[in-house]
């Protein structure tokens, strides 16, 4: 089918209305192709050039930050001694996931390789708060990664007495709940 000349002239109106130069071309069936042509060649070679230049120096700033030993190795050394060091009350971050209940967490802290027997101001480690608040899923977790089940507490706390395992937190918390519910009978 063959538009006609008014047809074309509609068309190419509305092109230059939005912009778009295009050029037509006659088939040997008499039917006409509008390929797109760019309306404007030079903003497209300005923006590969500034993609280009931005790409480059990335690669730049990656090879200085090697180069300079803050990555990757001595960043990630680094940063597994920041995950060691304890706040105000001698927690670190996998006592506050273990205490929040946050199993993804603590999975990443064990994962980075951080230390999972360190223990806060009155000797608990991460496994005895887990045994304190019962959560039976993260003491698995804290037992896959190799937790020291004979770590001992330092200090009295409440009714835990010093020198107390995990083990012995369990039996002391059996013997709390069943105190408790005795009480409420």
């Amino acid at each position: 089918m063959k538009p006609s000349k008014r047809n074309l002239q509609r068309v190419f109106k509305r092109f230059k209305k939005l912009g778009i130069t295009r050029a037509f071309i006659e088939t040997t069936d008499g039917d006409f192709i509008f390929p797109p042509v760019n309306p404007n060649p030079s903003r497209f070679r300005l923006l590969a050039i500034s993609g280009l230049i931005s790409m480059v120096c990335m690669v730049f700033i990656v090879m200085w930050l090697y180069d300079s030993g803050h990555y990757p190795e001595n960043l990630k050394r680094q940063s597994i001694n920041r995950l060691n060091i304890p706040d105000s009350q001698g927690l670190t971050p996998l006592h506050r996931f273990v205490i929040a209940g946050d199993r993804r967490g603590a999975i990443q802290l064990c994962l980075q390789g951080v230390d999972i027997n360190k223990s806060d101001h009155y000797g608990w480690t991460p496994l005895h708060w887990a045994v304190f608040l019962g959560d039976t899923q993260m003491k698995r977790l804290l037992y896959r990664f190799r937790a020291d089940q004979s770590r001992t507490t330092t200090r009295k706390w409440f009714v835990f007495p010093a020198g107390a395992t995990a083990a012995d937190l369990a039996k002391v918390l059996r013997d709390i709940s069943i105190a408790s519910e005795l009480k409420k009978k």
